[in-house]
């Protein structure tokens, strides 16, 4: 699969994490952790990606990421779809 970043209105929490509102209906969520920065490096793309090139433009900012990085992600996004924070679209061939 590959995902984008949706329309989504946020608002970044002083003590950490972000609210979200999957517009035009929400509903109003919250994201913590790597969270917040999937959705910034999805929204910067302009384009889908899949968990590899994600994760591979996610280092530029987090060097140190652990090793497992692209399986956390990998697992993650699935979860950001069904908050209507991305959307998920079939690889091009049918490949998911």
């Amino acid at each position: 699969m590959r995902y984008r970043a949706a329309l989504v209105a946020w608002e970044d929490d002083p003590q950490g994490g972000r609210w979200i509102a999957p517009m035009p209906d929400g509903p109003i969520g919250r994201l913590e952790g790597i969270g917040p920065l999937l959705l910034d490096v999805l929204a910067e793309a302009g384009e889908p990606l899949d968990a590899a090139e994600l994760t591979r433009r996610l280092r530029t900012y987090v060097p140190d990421a652990p090793d497992d990085a692209e399986q956390i992600v990998e697992e993650f996004l699935p979860l950001m779809a069904r908050l209507g924070v991305v959307t998920a679209e079939e690889q091009k061939g049918g490949a998911a």
